[in-house]
């Protein structure tokens, strides 16, 4: 019987592709073929060589395994799963030399191995899934052996594989010892098939650290629907619990500032609805807060506030408004206040006011007094730690009270005589003779803020009332009430720093780049000039992370930042959006060829590697670039169309720039 009869009657009819290759002419061609592999084909082999049949990169896969087998006339099996290609069966091919004669044939028989593909699958998904998981996660037998831990777990709580795997998880110090017996019990209630909810609890790490978690249980089944494992998934919390604790801290901070604050504070809505007052508010007016609370702000001051602006609606507007009211006390006396109204913010929207009301009823009765005499006004003011100074109208200083030791040393007494200028930092003599001329022409009182030297040159803010008095009838004096801010100033200046800068590297943040790249569109328009936006992240940052930790990953994105402020002009700005995200906003543009040199300087400069706390690290930086008015006109546009470089750099494979087209 020839070969291909005895292949016809052996394999004809069977399920799994068979073929029948002869060896000749230095090729292989097809003798024949089964039912099966003819039917799944659909393409004439017969009598043909493979090369004229297959696709070339096939061919040349099988030409290697065929060629195997019929030099070493040995049998070769292979397999191509084809994993996570969809709609690609997974076959596995054994080939089995046959010599006939002179002949020399090669019988290929391959089966269709799907299951095992799926199977496969299902490993490295899972297994992926589990090693590279940010969260801990550990498997447990029904004896409660370690069956397995990830990365995660390592990195989170000290232990490695070799020192856990195959031992009991109680031979551990891992659950503190009064929560072992509930995790014990939580372990029986998934081996008995019982569900079990996430809990937040805490663990220990390897020395001994304790660690707030969120704990997720779930039972492993085997073919048979029985348990055979547990696997915990742990994630860490600890820094949600540090946030709790903050926050509570600053209510408490609040609470205690809002309660204890010697002025009355108010609290009032978006409709001026008294909302809620504090306790100085009851001792100062003499109205108990369930007498307050509800009502409307106006009525409650029992009078029109005669101002050039509503405060109530310049505080829902977002802006602050002061002013002094008469407000009568509940048993009669009148009072004097200084009112503030300070807008609440939340979430970017305002919601509502705060009304900071100090009480300067004392201060007013001063300066009735210094109109009725000018030694009882000495009298109150020698004990004042107000600063308090009295000028003429050409504004020379007739009194200055002794507070102004406290700036100017024991010399303070040198002032009288002299201009009210005297001890003033020069820069602000023009702000306090401006405001000297509005007093005299609006005889209502004025508010300024100014600077003194004091002894050893230093700068003091302080913030100062001047008050005219009349004298027979006209203006005859000012009262310059003030008190030091600079404490105030100082943090004022502080909170507005880190509003605009980043915290890490001091750079500026997103906030301040957007004034800055609105202004530059602004002038660029007006010159029709072009400004570029340079977007750059640092290449496998997450790498340096995980590798040396996130302190030192700091250090980088520190260096980092110097050498971008190092390679622009001091026009142009640097900035820092979060992470390891940077954008440079170069002004003037000249042409194209500015932006690519610039690009190149910035690329030259951070290939180089860091040397940080004795470690080499090499690190390089894709830059994605837009232009205005290229690109785009607006500052979203621009920042859009940097990204989109910048992506197709990280799809170039990273460490280059590119401008977006």
């Amino acid at each position: 019987m020839r070969i291909e009869e005895k292949f016809q009657f052996f394999f004809e009819h069977m399920v799994d592709m068979v073929f029948l290759v002869e060896w000749k002419e230095d090729s292989f061609w097809y003798k024949y073929v089964n039912a099966s592999a003819q039917q799944k084909l659909v393409v004439e082999m017969i009598g043909r060589k493979l090369e004229d049949v297959l696709p070339a990169s096939t061919y040349e896969l099988l030409h290697q395994h065929y060629s195997v087998c019929v030099e070493k006339m040995e049998s070769v099996s292979y397999s191509d799963l084809n994993l996570f290609v969809p709609d690609m069966p997974a076959s596995e091919t054994t080939l089995t030399p046959i010599k006939d004669g002179d002949h020399i044939y090669v019988l290929a028989i391959t089966k269709n191995v799907n299951e095992l593909k799926e199977k496969a699958e299902d490993y490295l998904f899972l297994n992926s899934l589990v090693a590279n998981t940010v969260d801990a996660m550990m498997v447990v037998d029904t004896n409660s052996n370690i069956l397995k831990i990830n990365n995660a777990f390592e990195k989170q709580f000290g232990w490695t594989k070799a020192e856990m795997i195959g031992k009991h998880w109680n031979d551990f110090l891992f659950s503190p010892q009064k929560l072992k017996a509930q995790t014990e019990e939580t372990i029986r209630k998934l081996q008995d098939r019982h569900s079990v909810m996430p809990m937040e609890t805490t663990r220990l790490t390897k020395d001994g650290q304790t660690i707030h978690t969120s704990v997720s249980y779930s039972p492993i089944f085997d073919k048979e629907g029985n348990v055979a494992a547990v696997s915990m998934i742990y994630r860490n919390i600890q820094h949600l619990r540090e946030l709790e604790a903050k926050l509570a801290e600053s209510k408490d901070a609040y609470k205690s500032l809002f309660s204890y604050h010697k002025n009355a504070i108010l609290m009032i809505d978006s409709k001026g609805l008294i909302t809620n007052v504090n306790d100085a508010c009851e001792d100062l007016t003499g109205y108990k807060k369930e007498l307050i609370v509800g009502v409307d702000f106006k009525e409650y001051v029992n009078k029109e506030l005669r101002l050039p602006n509503d405060p109530i609606q310049q505080a829902l507007e977002g802006h602050v408004t002061s002013y002094e009211i008469e407000f009568p006390h509940l048993k009669g006396n009148m009072l004097y206040f200084y009112v503030t109204h300070v807008p609440i913010i939340i979430k970017q929207a305002v919601t509502g006011s705060y009304i900071i009301a100090q009480d300067i009823t004392e201060k007013k009765e001063m300066e009735r007094a210094l109109k009725d005499s000018e030694e009882k006004f000495r009298l109150i003011t020698e004990h004042s730690s107000d600063l308090i100074k009295v000028v003429d109208k050409a504004g020379t200083v007739s009194y200055a009270s002794p507070s102004y030791r406290n700036l100017l040393g024991t010399d303070y007494e040198k002032m009288i005589g002299k201009h009210m200028t005297y001890g003033v930092h020069e820069l602000d003599h023009a702000l306090l003779m401006a405001n000297l001329q509005k007093l005299q022409g609006t005889k209502h009182p004025v508010q300024m803020e100014f600077r003194y030297l004091d002894q050893s040159n230093g700068e003091i803010w302080v913030e100062v009332n001047a008050t005219s008095i009349a004298g027979n009838g006209d203006f005859d004096q000012i009262v310059l009430t003030g008190r030091i801010i600079s404490e105030r100033k100082q943090l004022q200046e502080l909170l507005t720093y880190q509003a605009y800068h980043d915290s890490l590297t001091s750079l500026p943040n997103r906030r301040l780049l957007e004034r800055s790249l609105d202004s530059a569109i602004d002038e660029a328009i007006i010159n029709n000039g072009k400004v570029a936006l340079l977007f750059l992240d640092c290449d496998n940052f997450k790498q340096i992370n995980d590798t040396y930790g996130h302190d030192l990953g700091d250090l980088v994105l520190v260096e980092l930042s110097k050498r971008l402020s190092n390679c622009v002009r001091s026009e142009d700005t640097v900035a820092r959006l979060g992470g390891d995200e940077f954008v440079i906003l170069i002004k003037h543009v000249e042409d194209i060829e500015h932006v690519n040199n610039m690009a190149g300087r910035l690329q030259t400069s951070l290939q180089k590697p860091y040397w940080i706390e004795g470690k080499q690290i090499k690190a390089t930086s894709s830059i994605g670039i837009s232009i205005f008015p290229d690109n785009g006109t607006t500052i979203k546009q621009l920042f859009r169309r940097a990204d989109q470089a910048l992506y197709q750099v990280k799809n170039n494979g990273r460490n280059d720039y590119q401008l977006f087209s």
